[in-house]
């Protein structure tokens, strides 16, 4: 009810408020109700998303390690310093734009995977074909174009078709890293859940050969380059290994200073090719080890695997918001009616 203070003014207390809305509960119901029935029609003709969700865990680089000649200097004086490795490793930061970068969408794009209809379908003609709307929202209209022919440059120009399919693709893959932990979470959302998971498997194994391939591109250069030497010098050494026995068949009575000069010129050639070859040899092995420690360690924490439950439409967020919208449409236009029917009374007299 109304009340009236010591200046003659009228207010409305909260337990008149309350008795308004319950008098005129016929309104909020009504507006409750059509709420939910847009809900319930949203949640109908939206089609079904399916969330996966990988996560693993990448090596990071331990703090206080110094490089390995530093180290070296350290250790003559007696003082035993950890040595660093002389890669260096991606931050967790790059992984997002990874995924983003137009190499590997455009590589994604030329993949064909198996649906759930075990049926074979490249990604592009997918994300095309993939409705990601309902009725109330229709998708936008997209000129057709045909792709690019083989390029004879290093430099990416994609398609219209493409550039649509980079964008669809960005908006379904992302990346969040805990920057505490150190976890990266790499999350796909398409409607059909098996092609969801062999697109996460795509990303999980782009990412992982990337920061491989990038922490020991520099030990692999090299162990490729010792492996031409080591081939060349074993053929120089069998050659010249040749020639010894040659010679050493055509003179089986070396008498002459001439002929043992050339045989112990030819013995030292075959030793010295040997040293060469038997160096490069063990500096592969070297190598070899060289690459094996420098692989970074990236362990799955939550390897990919096919969603069973959709994602989206969340049905009970949906009903919950639609529900308290609907009461407080309704409980605002009931309390705005009064409001101007008591003003309107009011300007009557």
């Amino acid at each position: 009810m109304k009340k009236e203070d010591h200046s003659g003014d009228q207010y409305i207390t909260l337990t008149d408020l309350l008795r308004i809305l319950v008098k005129n509960k016929r309104s909020i119901i009504i507006a409750t109700g059509v709420t939910i029935i847009f809900g319930l029609f949203y949640i109908f003709t939206t089609p079904k998303e399916y969330e996966i969700k990988t996560v693993l865990l990448p090596e990071v680089a331990s703090e206080g390690i110094l490089p390995s000649s530093l180290g070296n200097i350290a250790g003559l004086a007696g003082i035993n310093i950890p040595k660093g490795s002389s890669s260096v490793s991606i931050p967790t930061s790059v992984y997002p734009q990874l995924l983003g970068s137009r190499p590997f969408l455009l590589d994604l794009l030329n993949q064909s995977f198996l649906n759930k209809s075990n049926e074979s379908l490249d990604v592009l003609s997918f994300v095309l074909t993939e409705q990601r709307f309902n009725i109330l929202f229709p998708p936008s209209k997209i000129e057709k174009s045909e792709l690019n022919p083989d390029q004879k440059t290093d430099i990416l120009i994609p398609s219209e078709l493409q550039v649509y399919g980079m964008e669809k693709l960005k908006e379904r893959i992302r990346v969040s890293i805990d920057k505490k932990t150190g976890i990266v979470s790499i999350y796909t959302e398409f409607q059909d859940p098996v092609y969801c998971a062999q697109i996460a498997d795509f990303a999980l194994d782009y990412i992982v050969d990337y920061v491989r391939d990038y922490q020991v591109e520099k030990e692999t250069n090299k162990l490729d380059f010792i492996q031409g030497q080591v081939e060349l010098r074993e053929k120089e050494f069998r050659q010249k290994q040749d020639l010894l026995a040659e010679f050493q068949d055509s003179n089986f009575d070396l008498k002459s200073k001439s002929a043992l000069t050339q045989l112990s010129n030819l013995e030292n050639d075959v030793n010295l090719a040997f040293d060469i070859y038997a160096t490069l040899r063990n500096q592969l092995e070297e190598s070899r080890i060289r690459v094996q420690e420098e692989q970074p360690v990236i362990k799955i924490i939550e390897p990919v695997s096919v969603p069973i439950k959709h994602a989206r439409p969340r049905k009970i967020l949906i009903i919950v918001v639609c529900i308290l919208g609907g009461g407080v449409l309704g409980a605002t236009y009931t309390l705005m009616r009064i409001l101007l029917l008591n003003y309107g009374s009011r300007d009557k007299y």
